[in-house]
């Protein structure tokens, strides 16, 4: 009796996976007319889906190639400017060079020279034709190192330039 008990748990155990596979078969008709998915009804979205994607796609790539020609005008326009700028500093120099050489030929020699990193001033004498006085060329190189002082701090006084020198405290000797 326990063999036969042992022999049908053994036969049960052995078709125990396809009983339960045909019980569930037998209801997989049923369950699987709810998996139908309408393939006809999505077909137009998708195929809408799509077109719109190969839209984006080329607009991307349109974009990419505007970006491309962009970056290449860029670096041209970098590229002149910065001769341009290189041009620019030379013509300066010379400009400045050519404008010394006529002051100084019209003034003569500096008198007094006062040269630092924020000014350079020169002070001219000039006596010509009964006139008798000085005149200063100024180059800033820092603009808060210059101040306009009216005389006496106010419109249509008379003061001499070292008087205002010493009332505004500037510490300008040569």
């Amino acid at each position: 009796m326990k063999t036969v008990i042992f022999v049908n748990a053994f036969i049960a155990f052995v078709f125990a996976p396809f009983l339960s596979l045909f019980m569930v078969s037998q209801e997989f008709d049923v369950l699987s007319e709810n998996m139908i998915v309408p393939t006809n009804e999505l077909k137009e979205p998708v195929n809408h889906l799509r077109d719109q994607s190969t839209q984006v796609g080329q607009s991307i790539s349109n974009l990419g190639i505007l970006v491309t020609k962009q970056g290449a005008i860029f670096e041209e326009h970098e590229e002149k400017l910065t001769i341009l700028s290189k041009q620019s500093s030379v013509y300066k120099v010379l400009s400045d060079d050519t404008y010394e050489k006529r002051i100084l030929n019209m003034l003569g020699p500096a008198s007094h020279a006062h040269i630092s990193n924020r000014v350079e001033i020169k002070v001219f004498e000039l006596d010509e034709l009964g006139y008798r006085g000085f005149i200063a060329k100024v180059k800033l190189f820092d603009p808060t190192a210059f101040k306009v002082e009216l005389s006496k701090g106010q419109l249509g006084q008379l003061e001499t330039t070292s008087r205002a020198a010493k009332r505004k405290k500037c510490h300008f000797s040569y």
